[in-house]
Formats: structure tokens, C-alpha cells, sequence
């Protein structure tokens, strides 16, 4: 039995897109007061991005110990390493904006084969963070409740 859920013969065409652009800029407004974006590094994103990358994998492996997403996902690097699909960068600007690009192609794909629109899954990520509150911590944004009490704004 696979755990792929069935593909879909159409495409979503439910949409909130005029919600989009103004979603889009009040998430960029909340990277800028919180300081997520002249505090950070790429770097220090690109962890969070693998964060949420993880937490994806375990969404779709629900009850999987960490111990097993552990070596899922070294497994996965190895595997895809030595099938050589993995592309050493040369030139930052444009392979970064290719990468980018190509990281939102395959969303978008996860999305539609999962019946979900972009819009609703930004919207939810939006509404999931925009009262967030918290403080840079060597350039990683720490969620007041993963915070220590002595270190919680006031």
C-alpha cells in the first residue's frame, strides 16, 4: 500500500491569490522587525530552513522517533550524493536564485499533489508566526516560549 496519497486528476483552482501579495509583505515586515534580516546570516536560515524542511519530512512520517528521522535524512544526503544530484555552486547570485526557485517549484508540487494551494499554506504559516514574539540569539530568532525565563521579554 503506498503512503502517497492519490494524485489529483485536476488542478486546484480554489485560491486566495489576492491574498498573496500582502501576505508575502507582512512576512517580509516581520523578518525586518524582528531583525531576521540584517541579524542572520544565510547560513543561520538555511538551518531554519532545514528545520521546517524536517519538520515537513515528519508531518508526512507521523509517530517516526527522532533516531529514524536522524538517519532518514543522512540517508537521504548519501543517496543523493552518490547518485551525483547533488550540484556544487560556483557562482552565488544566480544559484541561489535557482536553488530558491527550484525549492518553491517542488512545494508547489507537494502542495498540488496534497490538495493544498499556496496561498492557504503561506496564509496559515503567516497567521502561525505574525504575533510570534521572541529575541536574536547569535543570529537565530528564539521563540519566547523556547526561551529561559530570565531571558523573556518583558
Amino acid at each position: 500500500m503506498s503512503l502517497n496519497p492519490p494524485k489529483a486528476n485536476i488542478i486546484n483552482t480554489e485560491s486566495f491569490n489576492d491574498l498573496v501579495p500582502s501576505t508575502i509583505t507582512n512576512i517580509a515586515h516581520w523578518h525586518h522587525k524582528r531583525n531576521l534580516v540584517d541579524g542572520t546570516t544565510d547560513e543561520k536560515q538555511f538551518e531554519k530552513l532545514m528545520e521546517e524542511f524536517i519538520e515537513l519530512w515528519c508531518a508526512m512520517h507521523p509517530n517516526r522517533e527522532p533516531i529514524v528521522v536522524s538517519g532518514d535524512m543522512t540517508s537521504m544526503v548519501h543517496r543523493l550524493y552518490h547518485k551525483a544530484r547533488i550540484k556544487m555552486g560556483k557562482e552565488r547570485i544566480p544559484e541561489m536564485k535557482d536553488a530558491l526557485g527550484d525549492m518553491s517549484v517542488v512545494m508547489i508540487n507537494i502542495m498540488e499533489r496534497n490538495g493544498f494551494t499556496f496561498e492557504e499554506c503561506i496564509i496559515a504559516a503567516y497567521n502561525e508566526i505574525k504575533d510570534r514574539r521572541g529575541r536574536m540569539i547569535d543570529g537565530t530568532f528564539v521563540k519566547e516560549e523556547d526561551l529561559p525565563e530570565n531571558q523573556k521579554e518583558i
